[in-house]
Parts: structure tokens; sequence; C-alpha cells
């Protein structure tokens, strides 16, 4: 699992989120929801490629 770089693979950034609580809320809404296997709390990214910097959590989509 990534937690400040790139995602591996089958990992999928979810974002961004200004900031930590309003990903957190998000995380929340996703781990209720329960339609993913995995998921990673909520932390900072830099930002690079297709992704700007802020607050994602990471979802796992076999």
């Amino acid at each position: 699992m990534a937690s400040a770089g790139w995602p591996t693979p089958d990992w999928y950034l979810q974002g961004p989120y200004s900031t930590l609580a309003a990903c957190d809320l998000a995380y929340e809404d996703a781990a209720q929801n329960g339609q993913y296997t995995g998921l990673v709390y909520c932390h900072w990214f830099r930002g690079g490629g297709p992704y700007l910097p802020g607050f994602y959590y990471e979802v796992y989509i076999p």
C-alpha cells in the first residue's frame, strides 16, 4: 500500500479533498457503503500525473 507515493495496482486514489475532515467524512461513507474490499485511511498526496495535491483515501478494486 502506498501512503505517500503512487497507489499500487488495484488501489485507487479517491479525492482530492482540501481538508482532512472532508476526506474523513468521505472515507466513513465509503466504509459504511461496504462496496470495497479494502480501504486505506486518508493521507496527504503531494500530487503528480493526473492527481492534484490534497487529501485522498484509497480503495481496493481487484
